[in-house]
C-alpha cells in the first residue's frame, strides 16, 4: 500500500434506529469510521428508470484495513454516498482492502 496516495477523506457509515419526536424508530446512518482512501472510478453508465435518465457509477475505495466493514454500510465522499457492494481484502498481511461501490445519481440532481 502506498500510502502517499490515500489522500481522499472519506466517512463509512453505517445504519442504525433511532428515536423520531413522535416516538417512532426510524432508519438512521452514523459514522462508523473517517479514514483516507485512494478513490479509483471504474466506470458509469446510463440507464432509464421511471421515464428517467439515472447514471449508474461504479468506484473502488482502496483503504487501510479495517475488519468491521460490511457490505451493509455506505461510504460518504465529497458530498455523494457510494453504496457498499462487496469488499476484499488485498493480502493476508492485513494491511490494505478494497471496497466496490456503486452511486446512482438522478439526471435531475
Amino acid at each position: 500500500m502506498e500510502a502517499g496516495k490515500l489522500f481522499q477523506e472519506v466517512s463509512i457509515e453505517q445504519r442504525g434506529e433511532t428515536i423520531n419526536s413522535i416516538g417512532e424508530s426510524v432508519a438512521a446512518w452514523s459514522t462508523y469510521a473517517a479514514t483516507y482512501a485512494e478513490v479509483v472510478n471504474k466506470s458509469g453508465r446510463d440507464i432509464i428508470i421511471a421515464d428517467q435518465v439515472n447514471g449508474i457509477f461504479d468506484t473502488t475505495f482502496k483503504i487501510r484495513y479495517d475488519a468491521g466493514i460490511r457490505s451493509s454500510m455506505r461510504i460518504l465522499h465529497r458530498s455523494r454516498y457510494y453504496n457498499i457492494v462487496h469488499w476484499s481484502e488485498v493480502d493476508d498481511r492485513m494491511e490494505e482492502i478494497h471496497v466496490f461501490c456503486k452511486r446512482q445519481e438522478n439526471a435531475s440532481n
